[in-house]
């Protein structure tokens, strides 16, 4: 059941992978920066139009694929930094093992991605003085 409390501290959550836990939790400041590096030619591909975000959203397999074969290592070396797993060990788990992982480092950092998809808020403009009569002076 998820407090008001689980929202300021999310509660770590277990897996268990070839018959090791992993404890997951938030992530720490020592985890974010190999995982953005990581992510790097990912976020740049992503950014220039050689991978379309729409296509990934719509889980379009072929584009999926050609993510997955240019940028798997990345992909896969930033969720292993998120986990606080050496990216050798992640490299041989099975890909069902890998979506359980992502969905636990997801749900465990769910405040923390929600603030990286959020689109900063343009500021209101200052307004601007009018010269001349206003209409009530008319």
């Amino acid at each position: 059941m998820n407090t008001n409390l689980e929202t300021l501290i999310p509660t770590p959550v277990e897996i268990t992978v070839n018959g090791k836990t992993l404890t997951l939790k938030p992530v720490t400041m020592r985890q974010l920066q190999p995982a953005i590096r990581a992510a790097l030619p990912i976020l740049q591909a992503l950014k220039s139009g050689a991978l379309e975000m729409e296509k990934l959203k719509a889980m379009n397999i072929m584009a999926w694929a050609e993510a997955y074969a240019l940028y798997g290592d990345d992909l896969g070396d930033m969720v292993a930094y998120l986990m606080g797993v050496e990216p050798e060990e992640m490299a041989g788990w099975t890909p069902d093992q890998v979506v359980l992982a992502v969905s636990a480092v997801v749900r465990v950092n769910a405040d923390f991605f929600a603030s990286l998809a959020r689109q900063p808020v343009a500021a209101p403009k200052a307004a601007t003085p009018q010269t001349g009569p206003s209409p009530s002076s008319v």
